[in-house]
């Protein structure tokens, strides 16, 4: 699967209640996707590999102090040109990066 390129379909199709939900949620998990992407590109995967599932933890207790900071202190004012929606952003990445090491999928 290494170097081959895979393309993955969501099927939006309103059987969660509500297709405009859906539509926002498939195009908000493309959006953590290729936020993914561009940080593995950017700082690679040794700096989750070398403390695992605590790194992450930690990573992601960053950012929801961030969002605290943001969303009940600051309402939407930036941290370091990070808006709240990028910060929740982030957290999404991280939560799915800690199941790719639970499920033995991170080299």
């Amino acid at each position: 699967m290494k170097g081959e390129e895979i393309t993955v379909c969501l099927t939006v199709d309103g059987s969660s209640g509500s297709l405009h939900k859906e539509e926002v949620m498939a195009a908000n998990m493309k959006r953590a996707f290729e936020t993914f992407k561009k940080k593995q590109a950017d700082y690679g995967s040794r700096n989750i590999s070398v403390f695992g599932e605590p790194g992450v933890v930690v990573r992601a207790n960053d950012k929801m102090q961030r969002i605290i900071q943001l969303a009940w202190h600051s309402h939407s004012q930036n941290v370091s040109d990070e808006k709240v929606e990028d910060t929740w952003l982030d957290l999404a990445v991280y939560a799915l990066i800690a199941l790719m090491l639970r499920q033995g999928q991170w080299e």
